[in-house]
This record gives structure tokens, C-alpha cells and sequence, in this order.
């Protein structure tokens, strides 16, 4: 019987991060007491070199299985690979990043102990500079509701510096039998997101969960990553995660005024990031008066304005935010794209 299913969903990922990958989880085998499958599924994936490698570690390792799919984004691949797992339990490892040696077993055999369904380990990355106080405790009802709170507003910060992560799926282990039961899949059209929404639908169906801040887990930062990348696309993502929030917190906290507030944070927080890697970034060389009409039909979208009514001026004492709130309000927040133009043509000179 096989314990443990590990789903790495792979497109383009640089040579030498697949690599130190791979490395990883063949160091994690050699140490594994369980019997374990790991489905490397590429995605679509137009580097060669990608097919190369996996196919040459399948013919290496019985343990390890490659799957070829036509590209349909990562939510598509890691629902494929919660329903081929054939493991009890599975984790998601992202194909740039890698693990400590004993990862999974150390994390096998604590779900296995606390017996809940899902545990969250602990994760490092290239900036990590945080002081790691141990965390090993459970969370439920009031707990578990404020850590869902947070990442509906977006506010998990304050989890983040504990050294884990409560917004993304790598770095914890899950029953599989569980999510299949509860339908917990992935999102399409979110990305980046579809992991927030992954998790806030796991953790509200579950009774309690267990965190244990122990590094099993390196984030890897590279410049050609998603979330970095200069896009347009994060404005249809927030356009199409904010009625999933709206619709989430309706069905299950009505008349709840914080969690509501949680949704209009998570508004704000959208059109601040939106801002930063479109409207006034660097590599956007449209003309003013074409990316302030970008702005205007991205501020005045419905599911975005619904919440940004309700945005309160005077809910922070930060004067930078404030700033925000007010332009926003004043209907203003164009005013951001001539500052960032007179920056970019000063650096130029």
C-alpha cells in the first residue's frame, strides 16, 4: 500500500532548479521507510530539456512516475494529481523549489501521530532571516476561524514570520481520502491565488488541523516566476477571485461584519498589487491616458467597486496607506501612474 503520493506539476522550470529538485526528492526516497510514489506531471512544457530529465529519472527510480499533459495551468495539473494519487496521504512540492532530506517521512509520520487532516511544516527561503520560535500546537473553532479570516483579508503576515506558510499548499501534507470526500480541488482562472482559495475551503472543512513550524521546506525566488512577472493577467484574477470571497463569506459567515471587512481588504489589497506589477511598472511603456482608462475600468468593475465602497479612510493609522485609501476614495489614484512616469524619465536622463 502506498503511504504517501508527492504531486510536482512542471512547466518550463530552469534546468538547474529541476535539478536541485529532483536532487532532493531522491534524497528524500533514499531515506523514506514508506512506500511512496511521486508523479512529476509536465504540464505542457516547450523546453526539451524539461521531458528529458523527468523521463531519464522515471527509468532510474521505480518510485517516480512522469505524466505528459497538454498545458492547462497548475490548478488543472495538482487536481489530475490528487485524483491518479494512490497514496493515503499527499503533498505538493513546486518543481523550482526543494526539501530537507528527511522531509517527508518527518512530515508522514506526523500526520500519522496527531491524526488530523492536514499538517502544516515550516519553510525557509533566499531572504529568510526570521528568528524560528518552535510552533507545535492545534487550531480549531476560534483559532481555526481567525486563521481563515486572514486569509481571506490577505493579512498572514504575522503566520509568515512564525516560519510557515497558511496561504499556499506546499509545506503541508494532506489526507487524501478527505479532500476527495469534501471535493477540496483546485480553482481555475486564480492563479496565483488558487492556493489561498484551496486552503480557505480545506481549513473551514476541517474540525482542526495541526501546525508544526519544523523547515521541511526551501522557497526558491527566481525573476521569471508567475507572480513576479509583468502581466495584465492579476487583474482578472482579482476580477474573478472576489465574487468566490463574496460568495464564500455570504454562505458561511452572514452578517459576520469582520469577515466582510476581510473581503474588502482583500479588495484593497488587489489594487494596491495590481499597481505595483502593471499599472506603474517599470516595463509598461503605454501611453498615460491609455493606462488610466485601464485603471478606471479595473477600479469601476463591479465585483472591485462593490467592496471598495466600503473601504474605510480612516482604518489605519500608516500614513502611506492612508494616502492610498484617500486618492482612492477622492478618485484620484491615477494620480500614482504621472508620479511613477516622472520617476521612470528621471532615471533615464
Amino acid at each position: 500500500m502506498i503511504k504517501l503520493s508527492i504531486i510536482i506539476p512542471v512547466y518550463n522550470t530552469p534546468e538547474v532548479l529541476l535539478e536541485q529538485c529532483i536532487s532532493s526528492v531522491e534524497q528524500n526516497l533514499y531515506n523514506m521507510n514508506e512506500e511512496t510514489e511521486v508523479l512529476f506531471i509536465n504540464d505542457g512544457s516547450t523546453e526539451p530539456h524539461v521531458e528529458q530529465i523527468l523521463k531519464h529519472i522515471e527509468n532510474k527510480n521505480p518510485r517516480i512516475k512522469y505524466i505528459f499533459k497538454p498545458n492547462s495551468g497548475v490548478a488543472n495539473t495538482r487536481n489530475m494529481g490528487i485524483n491518479i494519487a494512490q497514496g493515503e496521504y499527499l503533498t505538493f512540492v513546486d518543481a523550482d523549489d526543494y526539501l530537507e532530506p528527511d522531509a517527508f517521512q518527518y512530515m508522514l509520520d506526523t500526520i500519522e501521530t496527531v491524526k488530523t487532516d492536514v499538517v502544516m511544516f515550516g519553510f525557509s527561503d533566499d531572504n529568510d532571516n526570521k528568528s524560528r520560535v518552535e510552533v507545535k500546537r492545534y487550531y480549531s473553532g476560534s483559532d481555526k476561524d481567525e486563521i481563515i479570516w486572514a486569509l481571506v483579508s490577505g493579512k498572514t503576515w504575522q503566520y509568515t514570520l512564525s516560519g510557515y506558510l497558511i496561504s499556499t499548499v506546499w509545506a503541508n501534507i494532506y489526507r487524501r481520502e478527505f479532500l476527495i470526500k469534501n471535493k477540496i480541488f483546485f480553482v481555475q482562472d486564480v492563479a496565483p491565488n488558487e492556493d489561498i482559495l484551496f486552503m480557505i475551503y480545506l481549513l473551514h472543512k476541517v474540525d482542526a488541523f495541526y501546525v508544526d513550524n519544523r523547515l521541511v521546506y526551501h522557497y526558491v525566488y527566481y525573476a521569471d516566476s508567475a507572480v513576479r512577472k509583468f502581466t495584465n493577467r492579476h487583474i482578472s484574477v482579482a476580477i474573478n477571485m472576489m465574487p468566490i470571497l463574496d460568495d464564500f463569506v455570504f454562505c458561511n459567515y452572514p452578517g459576520n461584519t469582520r469577515f466582510m471587512e476581510a473581503v474588502v481588504l482583500r479588495a484593497y489589497s488587489y489594487i494596491r498589487f495590481n499597481k505595483g506589477i502593471y499599472f506603474t511598472h517599470p516595463q509598461n511603456t503605454k501611453s498615460f491616458w491609455k493606462l488610466k482608462s485601464e485603471m478606471d475600468d479595473f477600479l469601476s468593475n463591479p465585483v472591485i467597486s462593490k467592496w471598495l465602497k466600503q473601504l474605510k479612510l480612516f482604518g489605519t493609522e500608516d500614513k502611506i496607506d492612508f494616502r492610498n485609501r484617500l486618492l482612492l476614495k477622492l478618485h484620484l489614484y491615477w494620480l500614482f501612474l504621472l508620479t511613477e512616469r516622472r520617476k521612470r524619465i528621471a532615471r533615464e536622463r
